[in-house]
């Protein structure tokens, strides 16, 4: 990957990183002032679960990030589409997910401002990757994320969870939460959604539009 590729408006393929290459795909809006604003990392769902980079969740937040001037890049864990290898172990895709985020920088020649965000499995991701970037994140899977949580945060972390998610528990996410928010986080409770929010889409895009609002020049 090369400076070049940036002045594309999209790109889907292979990029180098530390680990191994990371297929990714990129998208930013017609106009140039996406150089201005933070670059949207978005993290998928769980690859052992045939969750990837095209689920709906991760779509809606790169379309969401697009249509505010924002360029978003999603990309494949270990195991799923053309990223090599089979999936591993959580804190291994973390450690996938920081070696892409390096690569990127190295590539644009200065340290970029990122926006990290993610569904369930790449909601926890998206808590656990290390630098001071806002967050937002979905319905993240706690369990993974018990031991390797930064509360020393300075900008702000939002999570998104709803009361009937069948899959990962609001009650132990909320208490892990209280336990270990910085000053900046918020916790907002859907009362209804699940785990995949069939019912509650647009409530999760308003969120999350507001979110990016706030944080266009920060």
């Amino acid at each position: 990957m090369s400076e070049q590729w940036f002045t594309k408006k999209r790109y889907h393929g292979l990029v180098g990183t530390a680990v191994k290459p990371v297929e990714i795909l990129f998208e930013a809006p017609i106009s140039d002032t996406w150089r201005e604003k933070p670059i949207v990392l978005i993290c998928h769902p769980n690859p052992a679960a045939s969750g990837t980079m095209h689920h709906k969740i991760p779509t809606m937040l790169a379309r969401t990030a697009e249509a505010n001037g924002f360029a978003a890049l999603r990309f494949q864990f270990s195991g799923v589409g053309l990223t090599s290898g089979p999936f591993d172990r959580f804190d291994r895709a973390v450690e996938l997910t920081e070696a892409l985020i390096e690569r990127i920088q190295t590539d644009i020649g200065h340290p970029s401002k990122w926006i990290f965000t993610g569904f369930s499995f790449g909601g926890a991701c998206a808590l656990a990757l290390n630098g001071p970037w806002p967050r937002f994140a979905i319905a993240p899977a706690w369990p993974l994320i018990e031991s390797s949580f930064d509360i020393d945060r300075n900008q702000k972390t939002i999570v998104v969870h709803a009361m009937d998610d069948e899959i990962v528990s609001y009650k132990a996410g909320c208490t892990y939460f209280e336990e270990n928010k910085n000053f900046d986080s918020q916790w907002l409770l859907l009362s209804r959604g699940g785990h995949f929010f069939e019912k509650n889409m647009s409530k999760i895009q308003y969120y999350f539009n507001n979110f990016l609002l706030q944080h266009e020049g920060y």
